[in-house]
């Protein structure tokens, strides 16, 4: 989950995550973005502080930073 609660991300098979949004209008959580990158499954992942960057570890020897969505009138 992100620093504001905000933003949740799901890992897929081969290495997908899928970013969602909070819509606080109606209390859903909503699918944003599908961030991809690893060939392989996603071992780590951390964001930062101000939720805008997420840096992940995977099984295929890389480390990624993403930073691919727009953060529009989120609320808690």
């Amino acid at each position: 989950m992100s620093p504001d609660g905000c933003m949740i991300l799901a890992h897929a098979f081969h290495g997908a995550l899928h970013l969602w949004h909070c819509d606080s209008n109606q209390g859903e959580w909503r699918p944003s973005v599908v961030i991809s990158g690893h060939f392989n499954a996603v071992q780590d992942l951390s964001w930062d502080p101000e939720g805008e960057f997420i840096i992940t570890v995977g099984s295929d020897q890389t480390t990624r930073l993403f930073t691919p969505w727009t953060r529009k009138g989120c609320s808690e």
